[in-house]
């Protein structure tokens, strides 16, 4: 009863529990008070149904109810005398049957001489299904017989085959499905798939904006859900001055923070970057003054950070040899590098040639027996023929030379006409040898002396000249002017003779 003090409406549910059974009897369960509804119109009298077989005794004493806990009354034993009234396949009465002896639920039903034509779960839509073929029998039906034209589930083909042949879980196909998932990334790649919506069911596993944990959802479209994760201390900067209270959400970046760094640096100089989060500091950019890598002169104004200073001179130090000095721009470390030697041209004057030996130093060392390469200008004895050469002083067996050979090469290469031979002579001689071109200069400037010609180009003089009229008649009438000019030629010619 209601234990609330009187009051107007109606009274709040009862708060009481009561221990009920279920349909079967089975079980036993607390149920609210006033929600349980006991069911009067039957022989079970529990209150709620536990989903087990109710296993209650039937009618005929000899079977029990095969149906779940249920809340009505038991159906009747299915081989009762008094409700079965056909053979199995339904068209016979049992009086008309010459064998009907049962006398209870446990005596085999009889059968009859006909065909059972139940109809079987195959077949198809248009024609229907097929029908049992067996004669009248017990128990489920036997196989069939028939063939039928079977759909594969996702319905992209078909194949006729036994009825009897047909799997349980129908006709796999082996077309494969190539449909987008919800997620739109990957493919559903299943053999005959009979899914219309292709749930994605790969996890996401990417990482969220906290960069730290990743997506546990399954794999879906747009961008993932931010990380509801959280962090309950505070988060300071490096130097402690500034800071954010909890609850801080993940992937929350420290605090900025613009008081003057605390860290230990390398120089004394006065800070001037604010407090920061990276590994090092931002290099020193005071300026100061420092020597160069050389120490030949200060350096004014150069940012602290800067440890290699070049005054741009050459370095001019004493190299090991003590014969020469380091020729590089001012550097760093030593000149020569520890182990090796200098390697400076050798500076000494050659016995063969007034050029210098320019082998690799080799103090303490008489200098070696090498071609000279250096360049020089070769006259014939007239001067008036010339070329540049190498001077190849030191070179033995010159016809043979292999170095004088390649340098030969090289020069007809450049373009310039050079016979071996030339080269050759100027070896021996010191000198080339004058050509017919030679004595032609010699004629003509002979020639401009005794003429008392000065200062006048001799090839001008002895150049032929024409007049217009000339060269407009060969232009007019060429076969005629070519026929002239034959016959003073011959002309000359006759009379040179005869001198």
């Amino acid at each position: 009863f209601c234990e609330i003090i009187c009051h107007s409406g109606d009274c709040e549910p009862c708060l009481e529990t009561n221990e009920c059974t279920c349909y079967c009897g089975k079980s036993n369960k607390s149920i609210p008070c006033g929600s349980e509804k006991e069911k009067t119109k039957s022989e079970h009298t529990g209150y709620w149904s536990c989903y087990e077989r109710c296993m209650q005794p039937l009618m005929c004493h000899n079977h029990n109810c095969p149906r779940t806990c249920h809340a009505d009354n038991c159906d009747p034993c299915d081989n009762d005398t008094f409700y079965t009234t056909h053979c199995p396949c339904g068209k016979t009465k049992l009086d008309k049957l010459s064998d009907n002896s049962r006398q209870s639920c446990l005596d085999a039903v009889p059968t009859c001489r006909k065909v059972c034509r139940k109809q079987l779960s195959c077949g198809s839509e248009e024609y229907g299904n097929h029908i049992c073929k067996a004669i009248c029998h017990t128990g489920s039906c036997p196989p069939c017989s028939d063939r039928s034209l079977v759909s594969c589930c996702c319905q992209s083909s078909s194949e006729s085959m036994l009825c009897s042949d047909i799997p349980e879980g129908g006709l796999k196909c082996e077309m494969v499905c190539f449909k987008k998932k919800s997620c739109g990334r990957h493919r559903c790649n299943t053999k005959c798939c009979l899914e219309d919506n292709h749930i994605c069911m790969i996890p996401c596993g990417k990482k969220l904006s906290c960069k730290t944990h990743k997506c546990e959802e399954l794999c879906h479209r747009g961008h993932c859900m931010p990380c509801l994760l959280s962090n309950f201390r505070e988060v300071v900067c490096t130097c402690g001055q500034t800071k954010l209270d909890p609850p801080v959400s993940c992937g929350t970046p420290p605090p900025n923070c613009n008081e003057p760094c605390r860290r230990q640096h390398t120089c004394e100089h006065p800070v001037t970057h604010a407090c920061h989060y990276d590994e090092y500091c931002p290099p020193c950019a005071y300026l100061v003054n420092k020597v160069c890598m050389g120490g030949h002169a200060v350096r004014f104004n150069i940012p602290c950070h800067v440890m290699d200073v070049s005054c741009g001179e050459t370095c001019k130090k004493p190299l090991p040899c003590s014969v020469h000095s380091c020729e590089r721009w001012c550097h760093a470390g030593d000149c020569v590098p520890e182990g090796n030697i200098c390697e400076m041209p050798c500076s000494t004057k050659r016995m063969t040639c007034p050029h210098n030996c320019n082998s690799k130093c080799h103090i303490g060392k008489s200098c070696p027996q090498t071609v000279c390469f250096e360049k020089v200008k070769v006259y014939c004895e007239c001067k008036r023929r010339s070329i540049k050469l190498m001077c190849f002083q030191g070179a033995t067996e010159l016809e043979d030379n292999p170095d004088l050979s390649r340098y030969i090469s090289k020069l007809r290469a450049s373009g310039l006409s050079v016979a071996q031979q030339d080269l050759i002579d100027y070896l021996k001689n010191s000198k080339l040898q004058c050509v017919e071109q030679c004595r032609v200069e010699e004629r003509n400037q002979n020639l401009a002396e005794g003429l008392g010609l000065t200062n006048v180009p001799i090839d001008a003089i002895l150049a032929p000249s024409y007049s217009e009229y000339l060269k407009q008649e060969v232009k007019s009438n060429k076969d005629f002017c070519y026929r002239v000019g034959g016959e003073v030629c011959g002309t000359c010619c006759e009379v040179q003779e005869e001198e």
